[in-house]
Order: C-alpha cells, then sequence, then structure tokens
C-alpha cells in the first residue's frame, strides 16, 4: 500500500483515449465516438520545436456501431525519450516488470522537470450532423476529451461547426500517469 510503480519507461505506460463529444441544447454531452491510442507508439523523437511537422490524423470510430464518425489531426510528444525496457534494467541480474519495479522515495532527482506528455488537438472534419436543421444541412457542438491515466481535459466546445478547429494544447505530467497505479 502506498507504493507507486514506474510508469516512466515506454513499456510501461497506459494509453491515451481522444473522444469526441458534442454538446446538445440540455447542457449535457453526448459520446459520438473514441480512438484508444498506446502512448508508447507515440514518436519518440519528436521535437517540440515543430510539432504540426509530426500531426497525425486519427479516425474517430462511433460508440455503437463502429462506423467513421470524424477526423481528428493531433500532435503528441514527450519533452525527454523515454527509456525501454532494455535501458531500465542496466544493472543486469533478474529484470523486474513494471508493475513489480517500486520506485524508491530518493531525493537525489528531486530537482529534475517530470517528464511531459504534450497532446495538441489541431482540428476534426467531416464530423456527423447532430443537430438537425430545417435549413441548411445541419450541424454539430463538438469539443475532444483526451484522457491519459486518470487525467482528463477537455478542448473548449465549438458551436454549428462540422471542421472545428481547436488549436489546444494540454500537458499530462508524469504525475497523471502514476496516479492511475498508485496502490
Amino acid at each position: 500500500l502506498g507504493s507507486t510503480y514506474n510508469l516512466s519507461r515506454a513499456d510501461a505506460l497506459p494509453s491515451l483515449e481522444l473522444s469526441l463529444v458534442t454538446s446538445s441544447t440540455m447542457g449535457s454531452g453526448k459520446k459520438l465516438g473514441s480512438v484508444i491510442i498506446p502512448l508508447d507508439t507515440i514518436d519518440q523523437s519528436a521535437s517540440p520545436s515543430k510539432p504540426t511537422d509530426q500531426a497525425m490524423e486519427y479516425s474517430i470510430q462511433g460508440s455503437l456501431n463502429q462506423e467513421l464518425v470524424a477526423t481528428i489531426t493531433a500532435v503528441m510528444w514527450w519533452n525527454e525519450p523515454l527509456p525501454n525496457e532494455s535501458e531500465g534494467n542496466a544493472g543486469g541480474g533478474g529484470a523486474m516488470s513494471a508493475a513489480e519495479e517500486i520506485i524508491p522515495e530518493d531525493e537525489a532527482h528531486a530537482d529534475e522537470m517530470p517528464n511531459e506528455l504534450s497532446v495538441s488537438i489541431l482540428r476534426a472534419k467531416d464530423l456527423a450532423v447532430m443537430d438537425s436543421s430545417l435549413v441548411g444541412k445541419g450541424s454539430s457542438d463538438p469539443r475532444v476529451t483526451v484522457k491519459v491515466g486518470s487525467a482528463t481535459r477537455k478542448t473548449e466546445c465549438i458551436q454549428k461547426n462540422l471542421n472545428p478547429v481547436w488549436n489546444e494544447k494540454f500537458i499530462f505530467q508524469e504525475a497523471d500517469l502514476e496516479s492511475a497505479i498508485v496502490i
């Protein structure tokens, strides 16, 4: 009890979930669909100096029928490369799994900045019409929810738009990742 396990290695990370939610006039949101992205698949060489060079399009599948709901363009990068399993066990002898490796309460690294995962939600396109209109083709009031471990961030809701542009950046620190697995 009370131990925190090392989730700073690439082979021991949780997944990131991008969810597309539309707001209704009643104030509640409806989840249109989501995509799960394993954090160990994020390009470790991505540079925050030109993050849009690494923009990826993610297809959002419907929650019920798995049809394509929209495409979200996002950029993700770490401020430091993550060690993988072989680098994490440089001392050799009896490799521990990520769940077994306990982080000691060590003050030697207290002044180091924690690694951060940056996620920029740029835009979505071709959203499903959720608000029908008697005149015109209809619209939607979308936002994106980004969940990593126990941390959740939300973009602003953009009213009446099927091709919204957010350009919002969220930063998740290792503490956000680790809090999901504190025993």
